[in-house]
């Protein structure tokens, strides 16, 4: 393996490096990790996020509220989040009502928040 370059001799400089990268490594997923609870903190502290929305006859959605819309709603209550942290395991929502939403901001950090879609 070693004249592909898929590996390197236990030198010490090599074992030297190798630690100090995974030191740099570790050091940035602590980073992240802080990061994403400080988000979690700050989007739970929001409460429930309510979304307006057009609606039919039988409370019916005129289309659906989705990630997209989910993601602006919490952003412009002053939460960061983005889409791909946002997981709606049955699609859309097409009807007024609270639902619970998962955000999944980190492996090791994920929140449930209230939505409320209401009538405009």
């Amino acid at each position: 393996m070693v004249p592909h370059g898929k590996a390197v001799y236990a030198t010490k400089d090599n074992l030297k490096a190798f630690e100090e990268r995974r030191a740099d490594l570790e050091k940035q997923e602590a980073e992240k990790l802080a990061s994403a609870n400080k988000r979690s903190e700050k989007i739970a502290a929001l409460g429930t996020i309510i979304i307006k929305a057009v609606v039919g006859e039988e409370g019916k959605l005129f289309g659906s509220v989705g990630v997209r819309e989910i993601e602006e709603a919490i952003n412009a209550a002053g939460g960061e989040v983005s889409k791909n942290e946002i997981n709606l395991p049955d699609g859309a929502y097409k009807q007024i009502g609270e639902f619970l939403v998962d955000i999944q901001l980190h492996s090791d950090v994920t929140l449930s928040v209230k939505v409320l879609i209401e009538p405009e």
